[in-house]
């Protein structure tokens, strides 16, 4: 439809220079009228050719206008489907930016105020912008939702700013890579889940049945995050990522945790002094680093890491049911804030030397009960 509506306005067009032509010889011939016989025959002939070269010229004029329109018919039809160098070229120059097709939700922002975007629009980029991969791959698997990665631990990098980078909470890396310590070596190797969550290795007796009925997880959301198929059967020693799970009973520091009641666990690993001393409290020493958990389910009531504190230098204050409180002090990094929840076996922080501390390091936890006996007495 475009090609004839644009052959038709170059046949008008060409139509009306060959009547402004045929004007401008008739009035041009006219002249010759007056003029003897011999020579007007001579301008007879001159007014038959002059006919002809007209609708030649015509016929040209029309070549031409259907060439134009049908390259330019082309070349649009040739950028839409991508199968044209710019400006000339092999079609696979590897010099030519590639293309690449992304979805709405990996374009950036557009800041110009005379462009805007209507939805589902595509975007060719002229330029590379910065943030955006040049390969599909690239794209997909930086938004793919099941993919687990391999990461090596940098210079500066710590747990806080890798559960920042890849938007995941901090526990999860503690879980995937089975930590015992919150320090991270230059060079060490992580796995880095793609959402918050743990990493479940298959058992024999597992089917994705029993596994959603242990966590407690939708059925689907572990499907789609795993990429599973309808009925699939589930290898042993395949892992799964749980999404929002938590893996207490999987942590390498659980299994070392006495049950002392009901309701307390040992928040860290080392050596309990077992000695009541003031405000109901023990100290449990072991490296700076370590990380320390919370003894119950509760919320944090107070969070201070900068400061002496009286004493406690960086500590925590968990209130929990039956106006039971614990209270972590010493720390050396604290990973929650004050009016969060947290579960029994959550990280909360880690041992350190901060405020009033004794002995050859210092690194220690001091660990309070307010409303209840402390359980871990000896």
């Amino acid at each position: 439809m475009v090609l004839e509506i644009a052959f038709l306005a170059c046949y008008l067009e060409s139509t009306a220079l060959y009547t402004r032509l045929s004007a401008v010889f008739n009035s041009f011939f006219n002249l010759f009228k007056s003029l003897p016989k011999k020579l007007r025959s001579f301008t007879a002939d001159l007014r038959e050719r002059h006919r002809s070269f007209l609708g030649l010229l015509e016929l040209v004029v029309l070549i031409l206008c259907f060439s134009l329109v049908t390259t330019v018919l082309g070349f649009e039809k040739s950028l839409v489907f991508g199968k044209v160098a710019v400006f000339g070229g092999p079609e696979n120059n590897s010099s030519l930016i590639q293309e690449t097709l992304v979805s709405a939700g990996a374009v950036p922002p557009v800041t110009s105020s005379g462009l805007s975007l209507k939805n589902n629009a595509i975007l060719g980029l002229a330029e590379p912008i910065s943030g955006l991969s040049t390969t599909t791959t690239d794209i997909l698997s930086r938004h793919s939702s099941n993919v687990v990665m391999s990461y090596t631990v940098a210079e500066n990098d710590n747990l806080e700013s890798l559960a920042k980078k890849f938007n995941i909470d901090i526990n999860t890396i503690i879980w995937a890579n089975n930590l015992n310590s919150t320090n991270l070596s230059s060079g060490d190797h992580l796995v880095i889940l793609p959402i918050s969550g743990i990493l479940h290795e298959v058992s024999s007796s597992d089917s994705l049945e029993t596994i959603v009925k242990a966590y407690g997880i939708d059925k689907e959301r572990i499907s789609i995050i795993n990429g599973l198929m309808e009925n699939e059967v589930l290898m042993p020693g395949e892992k799964l990522v749980i999404p929002g799970a938590t893996e207490k009973q999987k942590l390498s520091l659980n299994s070392s945790w006495p049950e002392k009641d009901n309701r307390l666990r040992m928040p860290t690993t080392g050596w309990n002094w077992g000695k009541l001393h003031a405000n109901n409290a023990v100290d449990i020493a072991n490296s700076c680093g370590t990380p320390v958990f919370a003894s119950a389910p509760g919320y944090i009531y107070q969070a201070e890491i900068d400061g002496w504190n009286n004493g406690y230098g960086g500590f925590l204050l968990i209130k929990h049911k039956n106006n039971l409180e614990t209270l972590y002090a010493h720390l050396s990094t604290i990973f929650v804030s004050s009016g969060a929840f947290v579960d029994q076996g959550d990280l909360i922080g880690a041992i350190g030397n901060t405020g009033k501390v004794d002995g050859h390091t210092g690194c220690h936890l001091h660990l309070e009960v307010h409303g209840g006996e402390n359980p871990f007495v000896k």
